[in-house]
């Protein structure tokens, strides 16, 4: 059985196409849009964009933090900035109870809010103590 010409001919100037033009399937015209688009890409990254080029660890949670060339950064969402937040440990497993019991609290909580001024954000500690005035000072009516 021989193969139809119909069919072989239009099939051979389909890959002689293919094959042949460098503009859209050639290895130039890959290298070439390849080094265009990085080239561009350079000029339209944001700072931080180009701070986080490297590749490097991301774990996500409340904050995102990232591990590069051995600094630890994290990111706070601005819905986060201004809030009252607390940081607290417990024991989950100890080999000595003379260090604590399992599921006891060795310190207290640390009551702390991020704030932001200017570019720089502060770490600040709430004070959690009340200052009220003597009660004999307290006029009731």
């Amino acid at each position: 059985m021989k193969p139809d010409r119909r069919v072989i001919l239009p099939l051979c100037l389909l890959f002689l196409a293919l094959f042949t033009s460098q503009q859209t399937f050639g290895l130039a015209g890959k290298r070439n849009r390849k080094a265009r688009s990085e080239q561009c890409d350079t000029t339209d990254l944001s700072d931080y964009d180009r701070f986080f080029k490297e590749k490097h660890q991301v774990a996500q949670g409340l904050f995102t933090l990232h591990e590069m060339k051995g600094r630890v950064y994290f990111e706070i969402p601005l819905r986060l900035l201004e809030r009252d937040m607390l940081l607290g440990t417990t024991i989950s497993a100890t080999s000595d109870s003379g260090h604590g019991i399992v599921g006891s609290m060795p310190k207290d909580p640390l009551h702390f809010k991020f704030t932001r001024a200017e570019n720089r954000i502060a770490m600040r500690l709430i004070s959690g103590e009340a200052i009220t005035p003597p009660p004999s000072r307290i006029m009731l009516k």
